[in-house]
């Protein structure tokens, strides 16, 4: 299917009228001969391999133990489940429940969600929901390192005080890499490849 439509150059502001037939190809601009429009299926596919690796991070994200703590010559391992147990039993329900939709429940949304829109962005089917999905997904990436930064804020606070020895584990590295993947699958998608499988360069 073509689309025509008048589109503005973004290098020198030349607005021209643009045909524009979708997979695979690309329109330039006919004054400097910068790429206006170009077909969305190669951000899509980085957009999906992004999701899927971050998928794959999921498991030992959760895994793994995200820090080991020293306390009177106990040693504790703790991955993002059993800190969000051990929250709880502590008499901290709020926080519990906060870590556990910011380290788990969102996480996992936003991978599933982005493989959604990107794997099913040609179906006509659902498309409003589809772009209202990916600019939530796109909104709560601005929150994606706060996990992070709570753990080694934690960790620092620890040693700082001489209450207990703390150090970052595996998991938490592997959680970093999980955030990294949904924030560059989120980065590569553009929503214009639902409505009409490009996108604007």
């Amino acid at each position: 299917m073509a689309f025509e439509q008048i589109e503005e150059c973004e290098t020198c502001g030349t607005f021209q009228r643009v045909q524009f037939t979708g997979r695979g190809q690309k329109a330039y601009c006919v004054e400097c001969g910068s790429m206006i429009l170009r077909s969305a299926d190669g951000t899509i596919r980085a957009a999906q391999a992004w999701s899927l690796a971050g998928l794959f991070l999921f498991f030992p994200a959760m895994s793994f133990p995200v820090m080991r703590m020293e306390l009177w010559n106990d040693t504790r391992e703790n991955t993002i489940w059993s800190g969000v147990r051990e929250l709880s039993e502590a008499g901290m329900p709020t926080i519990a429940v906060v870590v556990l939709f910011t380290s788990i429940i969102i996480p996992l949304l936003k991978i599933v969600g982005m493989l959604v829109v990107t794997m099913s962005y040609r179906s006509d089917r659902g498309k409003l929901f589809k772009t209202y999905l990916f600019e939530f997904i796109h909104r709560t990436g601005h929150w994606s390192f706060l996990d992070i930064f709570l753990v080694v804020i934690l960790i620092a606070l620890l040693q700082i005080r001489d209450m207990a020895y703390a150090a970052p584990e595996i998991g938490l590295a592997f959680f970093t890499a999980m955030v990294v993947c949904t924030m560059f699958a989120s980065m590569a998608f553009n929503t214009k490849a639902i409505w009409r499988c490009y996108e604007r360069v």
